[in-house]
């Protein structure tokens, strides 16, 4: 049972995260238009960021367990991540409030799940990557020799090259 979760445990943590971050979100947004007569976008919009703050923490320390010291590069790309959720979100929110006439927290509720998906594949492939080069190669490659040949119109001797770089890795045990 594990083995299967496994796969799918930073999603999940992600998800926690995430709806935690929604619910900060969403209190945050009735907070401000319910007591604080702010307007709906506006609203939105500070909400989004203070939820955006509690999420990346708790997505570094928690979800990905990043441990990178770069706290400034890892806030800027998960911050650029949430602006094109927040850009998603005002969209949505633009759409689903003043043209169709739901009701703002439903959709934000709405708005909120479908740009899940977007932040999470963002954030794990590009801000809390974790794999280094190295590994990536190794996974790939069983030696760690690269060998660069320039060459230009050598179609008649590019294979008798490759035989004898072949042969001198296996006799010199290079590979």
């Amino acid at each position: 049972m594990k083995q299967r979760i496994e796969p799918f445990l930073p999603f999940i943590k992600y998800s926690l995260v995430g709806a935690l971050g929604t619910l900060i979100d969403l209190g945050g947004l009735y907070m401000l238009v319910e007591y604080f007569a702010v307007g709906v976008l506006l609203g939105s919009t500070i909400s989004f960021l203070l939820a955006v703050i509690n999420n990346f923490i708790l997505n570094k320390i928690w979800t990905f367990e990043n441990k990178s010291k770069n706290y400034r590069k890892l806030f800027i790309k998960f911050l650029i991540v949430s602006l094109v959720g927040l850009g998603l979100t005002l969209i949505s929110m633009e759409i689903l409030v003043y043209i169709f006439n739901i009701w703002y927290l439903l959709a934000k509720a709405i708005t909120s799940v479908m740009v899940l998906t977007w932040n999470f594949l963002a954030n794990k492939f590009w801000t809390f990557r974790t794999r280094k080069f190295k590994e990536i190669i190794s996974n790939k490659y069983d030696h760690e020799l690269s060998i660069v040949i320039p060459c230009y119109n050598e179609a008649l001797r590019i294979k008798k090259t490759f035989k004898c770089i072949e042969s001198y890795i296996n006799k010199e045990k290079l590979g």
